[in-house]
């Protein structure tokens, strides 16, 4: 089957489930990308119903969510500050 030899060529574990998968990435796609809400992805065709297609809804950022890529791509040692703690007597 051509979708197990591209998910093998690719380095990927599908889990035995590769059109699910893809179907999930279709529809985050659609909605995301695409601004389709759950009418525009029922009327595709994959979707009969609107309710199935009412889980991609989450795939919208919103806009507080988008502030994680502010946040550094990589972390670098620790800078050594003053400590707050209080030394005990021993």
């Amino acid at each position: 089957m051509l979708i197990e030899r591209a998910y093998a060529d690719a380095g990927l574990d599908h889990g035995g489930q590769p059109f699910h998968i893809l179907r999930h990435t279709y529809g985050s796609w659609m909605r995301r990308y695409a601004d389709l809400d759950e009418r525009g992805l029922t009327d595709t065709g994959v979707w009969r119903d609107p309710k199935p297609a009412r889980r991609y809804t989450h795939t919208i950022v919103s806009e507080s969510a988008m502030k994680a890529d502010l946040l550094p791509l990589k972390v670098g040692k620790p800078t050594r500050g003053k400590s707050v703690e209080k030394k005990t007597a021993s």
